[in-house]
């Protein structure tokens, strides 16, 4: 496919058509192992349950996957090769990422915006299969959609880097469809959209990406239902007017840390 963009409209389209049979998997995944909770999802009266949820997702992400590598899209082994990347470099990344999430993190909790999916992801944070997908496959799946099939694609076209990562980073944020994490996914897009272009591959930035998902399903495990009410300033003391400057020194520290990694080598060429 000549056009790159198109390339692009037609990853944002598998990823949405796959995670739309997710939903019709779930449903066969209930009628075959647990007919009667089928019939109660039907009538209203329950949710479905996490483990055929946690599945779906699990499968709708690998098959998301295997169509883009089809289509050229996703280069394997390479964009899972941990042989070239080079690990001191790396960690500094890692650093700014850590700091540039945290920082963001705290902004979208002052923000207040509705948290539409908070009763999903509790009730997949304390499923096994939820926790390998929330923590572990979901967050690879969309570091080779969005990095490596969409920011990648831009890149290997002759795309300037700016308009890949701004282009990734956007889509990253608005498929979440969920107004509380849409400027937190936007944020952290541009910041994995850096490492990405850097280390020329998506290791890292699956394992940044995992451990701030593994971090959120440990607070919710924590916390439970009032993981949707905490928020880190709060408990730390902090009044509004010193949180928002504490989000502004720490955004500072990411951008200075993202120039630093910039100027290192991050990947054996």
């Amino acid at each position: 496919m000549k056009n790159v963009y198109l390339k692009v409209a037609l990853a944002l389209i598998i990823f949405l058509v796959m995670q739309g049979l997710g939903g019709v998997i779930m449903v066969a995944l209930a009628a075959v192992m647990n007919p009667g909770a089928m019939q109660d999802i039907a009538e209203g009266g329950t949710q479905a349950s996490p483990t055929f949820l946690a599945l779906a997702v699990i499968i709708s992400g690998l098959a998301t996957c295997l169509v883009l590598y089809w289509l050229r899209m996703i280069r394997l082994p390479q964009a899972l090769d941990c042989s070239v990347v080079r690990w001191c470099p790396a960690l500094l990344g890692v650093l700014a990422a850590v700091v540039g999430i945290f920082s963001t993190d705290m902004a979208s909790e002052m923000l207040n915006l509705p948290d539409i999916m908070a009763d999903a992801f509790l009730g997949l944070a304390g499923n096994p299969w939820g926790i390998l997908g929330i923590a572990v496959v979901g967050p690879v799946v969309e570091e080779l959609v969005f990095r490596e099939a969409i920011q990648g694609s831009l890149e290997r076209s002759g795309k300037p880097f700016w308009l890949a990562a701004v282009v990734s980073a956007l889509c990253f944020g608005i498929i979440h469809l969920n107004p509380a994490q849409i400027p937190f996914a936007f944020v952290m897009g541009l910041i994995l959209s850096v490492i990405y272009h850097k280390t020329g591959n998506a290791v890292v930035t699956s394992i940044i990406h995992i451990l701030n998902n593994s971090l959120a399903v440990l607070q919710m495990n924590l916390l439970g239902e009032k993981a949707a009410d905490f928020k880190m300033g709060e408990w730390m003391g902090l009044s509004p007017l010193c949180e928002w400057a504490l989000v502004v020194v720490l955004a500072l520290l990411c951008v200075f840390l993202l120039y630093r990694y910039w100027q290192l080598k991050a990947i054996d060429n």
